[in-house]
């Protein structure tokens, strides 16, 4: 058995809508089974094909069989709905997993025959399978953590968010193509998987939604290489300049070094991928690596305690990428870094009051912004010491 349990990509914004939906699902459940409230009929709240209420879509989705079923759920909507509510804000979010709960048990409804008609429906799967679909369209190549277990073998491992997502669900269309699905409501995965994954594509062909050159619609186009670098630099208002041959080598060098860091980043060769970094930022110190290895690097310095190495990343990051969904994030983690582990308030602080100004969340640009303010009461502080006074 595979189980998704973590992905590398930060947030802007803290997710609480997806914080809500999942401490929801857990008090009803638990407020059922400790009997705080009181025996909620499935027959009544749970979609049930053959006698359809038009609300059952809807609550039957805040309903569990039991704590595997509620903690299977809501792991998985905990692993991929952090991140695309931080990308879709939390009003979209809330509406889409609304949506995507009552059109997958409605396709359940419709689909359903023999004795699965007659059958209560319950479970927030098809909800989550959507959100699953939305996270596969933002962030395809994105890693993955998975445990799995076989028999008595154990472990983890990592892949892109397209394989682990994609194995889930060709399971459940080979469940559905085989009629063997059981008591286990595949037609509502697939459509809520279907439902999801297509907002997430009318998102980013609108830019309702932050785009990307790695988001799923830019890669389905084939827009990569240096006609993406620039189709993005020219909606940022950026032309494309002539170069010389002499930087023309130069770059073509810096490819080299950057396509070789991207291969041993996704090979989860962090280790040798941190000694060619250092290598390639003094090469070409003005170069910037491609988003999602370089923050996944940044992160995993981060976890090796590797503090000062982490903070340079970060900081790089945000430079080199200015316009990324992900830059106020890292302005952030570079200013707490350098304020305070690194012992360089006056550093911390700078970075720290621009984060302030970028994150989109008000509860974290508040945060930086006080501790902005204590850096800079600490360093008055060393000041006056220093001085004598």
């Amino acid at each position: 058995m595979l189980i998704p349990y973590g992905v590398d990509n930060p947030m802007g914004r803290l997710p609480w809508m997806n914080w809500a939906l999942i401490a929801a699902n857990v008090a009803v459940y638990f407020g059922e089974r400790l009997g705080i409230v009181a025996t909620i009929p499935l027959d009544v709240y749970g979609t049930v094909p053959a006698d359809l209420h038009w609300y059952q879509p809807l609550t039957s989705a805040f309903l569990h069989a039991g704590p595997f079923h509620l903690f299977g759920n809501m792991l998985f909507l905990w692993t991929f709905g952090n991140n695309v509510n931080d990308r879709m804000g939390h009003l979209r979010y809330l509406g889409a997993y609304l949506a995507f709960a009552y059109l997958s048990d409605l396709a359940h409804a419709l689909l359903a025959t023999g004795n699965m008609a007659d059958v209560p429906c319950i479970g927030a799967s098809g909800a989550v399978y959507g959100v699953i679909g939305t996270y596969l369209t933002f962030y395809p190549i994105n890693d993955v953590k998975v445990f799995f277990f076989l028999v008595f073998v154990t472990g983890t491992f990592r892949c892109s968010a397209f394989w682990i997502i994609g194995f889930y669900v060709a399971w459940d269309l080979w469940d559905a193509l085989a009629g063997s699905y059981g008591a286990v409501a595949v037609m509502a995965h697939l459509a809520g998987f279907g439902v999801g994954a297509g907002l997430g594509m009318l998102l980013l062909s609108r830019d309702w939604v932050e785009r990307d050159e790695y988001d799923l619609l830019s890669r389905l186009r084939g827009r990569r290489g240096p006609s993406l670098a620039e189709q993005f630099a020219r909606k940022q208002g950026v032309q494309p300049a002539a170069v010389s041959e002499a930087d023309a080598e130069k770059l073509a060098a810096a490819d080299r070094m950057r396509a070789a860091l991207q291969t041993q980043i996704e090979a989860g060769d962090f280790a040798a991928a941190s000694e060619l970094y250092g290598a390639f930022l003094k090469a070409f110190p003005g170069e910037a690596l491609n988003e999602t290895p370089h923050i996944a690097l940044a992160n995993w310095l981060l976890r090796a305690g590797r503090q000062s190495e982490a903070a340079a990343a970060f900081h790089h990051f945000a430079r080199t990428h200015p316009q990324h969904a992900q830059a106020a994030h890292a302005l952030y983690s570079a200013g707490v870094l350098y304020g305070q582990k690194l012992g360089q308030p006056a550093r911390g602080q700078a970075l720290l009051e621009e984060a302030a100004t970028r994150l989109r969340d008000p509860a974290k640009a508040r945060r930086a912004r006080d501790m902005a303010d204590a850096l800079d009461a600490q360093g008055a502080a060393n000041s006056v010491r220093s001085s004598g006074i």
